[in-house]
């Protein structure tokens, strides 16, 4: 087991997407409880680093694309690191960390790239033999950190969380709404809830009187132009790929519920502790909510899953994902305090 001096200058990677960036951070604050006083730098993408922005533990946040290679390596040298702990093994962080002549190098022994690492920890995660977070604090740990499975959290600011009301103010035409979110996209290569069946689901919320927002990033015009055609006075939209990501985290800031397929929204809903309901597939392994759901408080986030294994997740009905929102917004607890509901 490694451990870091007080004066330790960390440099943490994680240069892919939304979600598995946030499903670092329960891994971060770990880490900073440990070593309180140590030096935090995140290399991550540069869409993606928004999400990190006011986060107390993190010192710097370095944008990997942004002059990539020899200015990101200018900006990694300049900032003397002793250590890097590398979340995920990809030519781009590891590449760097090494030419950057970061001292020790960190990150599990899984891919050709990690031959470049100095310390290896010995991890196999398309096994699935636990959550992609779980993963991460378990690097943690090899640094001499707690470990301790606590949920993501993403800062905003009151001001935002006010741009985020005034936004939903103006979708929904009236006052301080409270609606439920629905962003049916994901940028994963993983099946997902039919685009049909979110809008049945959203018809049926809106018929009950409850407000309505659809959301959708660039190039997901579909989504919105779909519950244009319901033309429901109770179903509204936000023009796809309009807000920017922290703006896009306020709208959901001030959601009573999250619903959406496997994405980073979903994640930025978990961790800003709104209540969720996602779809995700058990078959393959990889993709399925054991790995990559919400994570964080179960009693809050619900994911619906069809069983046998093999069904489809067009299998689960909007009336069945409406009787879980119907629970949610009526803040009843469900027999099954499971986060994870297997329908047939």
């Amino acid at each position: 087991m490694l451990k870091f001096l007080p004066n330790t200058r960390l440099l943490l990677t994680r240069t892919d997407n939304i979600g598995d960036l946030i499903l670092t951070l329960p891994a971060v604050a770990s880490l900073k409880r440990r070593y309180p006083d140590i030096f935090i730098g995140f290399l991550c993408s540069s869409y993606a680093a928004p999400v990190l922005l006011q986060n107390p533990a993190i010192n710097k946040i370095i944008p990997v694309d942004d002059g990539f290679p020899f200015t990101t390596l200018k900006v990694i040298r300049e900032g003397n690191y002793h250590a890097s702990l590398h979340f995920f093994i990809e030519p781009k962080g590891t590449i760097l960390a090494r030419m950057a002549n970061i001292p020790r190098r960190i990150g599990p022994a899984s891919k050709i790239w990690s031959v470049l690492l100095t310390d290896k920890v010995s991890q196999n995660r398309s096994k699935v033999e636990r959550h992609e977070a779980e993963y991460n604090l378990e690097l943690a740990r090899e640094c001499g950190a707690d470990g301790l499975s606590f949920p993501p959290a993403i800062f905003l600011s009151a001001l935002e969380k006010r741009e985020g009301q005034q936004i939903l103010s103006m979708a929904c035409k009236v006052p301080e709404p409270s609606p439920v979110v629905i962003h049916p996209g994901s940028h994963q290569h993983v099946e997902t809830w039919p685009i049909d069946h979110f809008m049945e689901l959203a018809k049926k919320i809106g018929d009950r009187g409850d407000k309505v927002v659809f959301t959708a990033g660039p190039g997901e015009e579909k989504f919105i132009e779909a519950a244009q055609q319901l033309r429901h006075k109770n179903v509204h939209t936000l023009t796809a790929g309009s807000l920017a990501l922290r703006q896009l985290a306020a709208v959901i800031s001030n959601a009573r519920i999250f619903i959406g397929n496997s994405s980073g929204p979903l994640h930025i809903a978990t961790a800003l502790n709104i209540p969720t309901i996602s779809f995700y597939p058990q078959v393959p392994l990889v993709t399925s909510a054991k790995r990559w759901g919400p994570f964080g408080n179960s009693k809050l986030h619900r994911v619906l899953t069809p069983t046998p294994a093999d069904r489809p997740l067009k299998n689960i009905s909007s009336d069945m994902a409406l009787e879980w929102v119907i629970n949610v917004l009526q803040s009843k607890a469900h027999p099954d305090s499971s986060g994870e509901q297997f329908i047939g």
